[in-house]
């Protein structure tokens, strides 16, 4: 499988075939850290995922600093909707940031029947999901009706990640339904 990179996941011709030929994955990042470690893993699956060449794991990028214009957060919100899976990596903290937050909210609610799922990338969880961020996380999936798969960084715990997407893409986001939420 492929891994390619837009600018825009709402593009007509990144629509997914019948065919499951494309898999529309949205990273919202925290800094270039949490980039770097979440792209390492997204190639890994890239790689690891049997199927014919043409198959495209695509791949839209957001900085959480980003979405705190909101012009730019509505576009990521729309982006969110058309995703089948959106991956938030960055540090375990007590709460969200505001703008992470904020662009949550916008789509949480709007998010259409199809499957899809939100995983959360974060360096210094615990494995289990006591921190704050990944309880919220966990919580606005649960409120948007969709699974969770949840990692903490560094410890290998990422396996729960790559066997959920890389199941997800290898049998298609139609049928699919996840079976390995954090």
């Amino acid at each position: 499988m492929q891994l390619t990179f837009t600018s825009a996941l709402n593009n007509a011709d990144l629509e997914p075939a019948e065919d499951g030929n494309s898999f529309k994955l949205l990273l919202a990042y925290e800094d270039a850290d949490a980039a770097n470690r979440t792209l390492e893993l997204l190639y890994r699956i890239a790689a690891d995922i049997e199927g014919p060449p043409q198959r495209l794991l695509v791949c839209a990028m957001w900085k959480f600093d980003f979405l705190a214009d909101p012009n730019l957060s509505k576009l990521a919100a729309h982006e969110a909707q058309r995703a089948d899976v959106i991956l938030i990596a960055g540090h375990a903290r007590p709460a969200l940031p505001a703008p992470l937050k904020r662009w949550i909210d916008t789509w949480v609610w709007t998010k259409t029947g199809r499957p899809m799922a939100l995983a959360a990338c974060l360096d210094g969880a615990p494995h289990g999901g006591a921190d704050g961020s990944l309880v919220q996380l966990r919580e606005a999936a649960r409120l948007a009706g969709i699974d969770f798969i949840a990692t903490g960084g560094g410890d290998g715990s990422e396996d729960a990640i790559k066997l959920g997407i890389s199941q997800a893409a290898e049998q298609g986001m139609r049928a699919h339904r996840w079976e390995c939420a954090g």
